[in-house]
């Protein structure tokens, strides 16, 4: 299962979609399922703990738990997640944001149309200012797994129009700002304006011996292609590559 490849668990590779243990967990056979909604459960399971994740995207929330089946060996359903034999791990988690779901259809189009993997992350993040953006949501954007070197290519483009990315090292920038915290593994870009010291219509940040404020729609359009040498992303990479 890809959920056991993503945390290191031991494999089984004799193990067939929904019949069998998809990993093992300290030697404890684990039997996944994933279901989207918070519709009543059916899952089945042969013996083995079963280990799920449900997502409601109405919601916007996740739950994750384990189910012991009752009989070892023997075929179980669970149709109810009133279950006694259920123990919670999570309840009611916030998805994380995703952009892309958010976007219209049409320009979801012109992101995905776009040649090069780093020609749809600057599209991406073009159109999604003042959100937050994973590596995994640029990565499938990208269609690559190490977001790296076309994200670096991708600040490079932005600056020229005037928007930066922040990420993790810049956080404490972000939240001066006014603009979601990013955490480690996710971006925030935004366009900046130069400002003079009288500038008081909202937050301001110094960077290279200038002043800088959240730009509006209005406001021209200014190359800060030399903030690069002092932004984290430019200098150091991502943590996807």
């Amino acid at each position: 299962a890809g959920v056991g490849r993503e945390f290191g668990f031991a494999p089984n590779p004799s193990a067939i979609s929904d019949y069998g243990a998809d990993f093992f967990l300290e030697g404890v056979p684990v039997d996944f399922k994933f279901r989207l909604g918070r519709k009543p459960p059916y899952l089945v399971s042969y013996g083995a703990l079963v280990m799920f994740v449900t997502v409601s995207g109405d919601n916007g929330v996740w739950d994750a738990g384990l189910w012991t089946p009752p009989h070892t060996g023997a075929r179980a359903e669970l149709k109810s997640w009133r279950d006694p034999e259920i123990r919670w791990l999570f309840r009611g988690q916030p998805v994380p944001d995703n952009p892309l779901l958010r976007m219209p259809g049409d320009e979801l189009a012109v992101v995905f149309g776009q040649p090069t993997a780093e020609q749809r992350m600057t599209e991406l993040l073009r159109r999604s200012t003042g959100r937050v953006v994973s590596a995994y949501v640029l990565g499938t954007v990208g269609m690559i797994h190490r977001v790296g070197q076309p994200l670096r290519e991708a600040v490079g483009s932005l600056a020229e129009e005037g928007i930066v990315v922040l990420g993790y090292p810049e956080r404490g920038m972000a939240e001066t700002l006014r603009l979601p915290r990013p955490r480690p593994g996710e971006y925030v870009s935004v366009r900046l304006l130069r400002v003079g010291a009288g500038y008081d219509d909202g937050p301001v940040v110094e960077l290279a011996g200038a002043r800088w404020a959240v730009a509006g729609p209005d406001d021209p359009v200014e190359s800060v292609h030399d903030l690069l040498d002092v932004l984290w992303l430019s200098r150091r990479g991502t943590s996807g590559g």
